[in-house]
This record gives C-alpha cells, structure tokens and sequence, in this order.
C-alpha cells in the first residue's frame, strides 16, 4: 500500500498535492492508495474535494467508522 501523510502540509498545498500524487501514483500502476489525514475535518474536505475533482472514487476512514483519520482511494 503506498501513503502519502499530510501531517505538517499547509491547507493551502493540499489539493494540489493530493491530486499530483494520486495521478502520479496511479498512472505507475498503483491502486492501493491511503492518504493519511489526521482527524482534521477541514484537511479531510480538502483532500475529498481534490480527489472528486480529479474523478477519483475514495472512502473516508475504515469500514467501520472507527477511524476516520485518513482516505482510502478506491
């Protein structure tokens, strides 16, 4: 599984960033992809909102609703 962790990137860097990786990531053959958030409401509508733009599916947390500090790229 390859991650890309937030933590200590600005708000401001995030959907760029988000949208960079998962495409790069993507388009060399990965389809596990994890972006670890942290449990900032704000840093996970950033990175839901990138990744909805750039036409990628993802899941907010695990399947149980425990954690949600990260997003699962489907």
């Amino acid at each position: 599984m390859r991650k890309l962790d937030l933590h200590g990137i600005t708000h401001d860097q995030v959907s760029s960033l988000v949208q960079d990786w998962v495409i790069t990531e993507y388009n060399n053959g990965y389809r596990d992809l994890q972006i670890i958030t942290g449990k900032s409401e704000k840093m996970i509508k950033i990175a839901s909102e990138a990744l909805t733009e750039a036409g990628f599916k993802f899941r907010v947390g695990d399947y149980f609703g425990e954690n949600k500090g990260f997003i699962q790229v489907l």
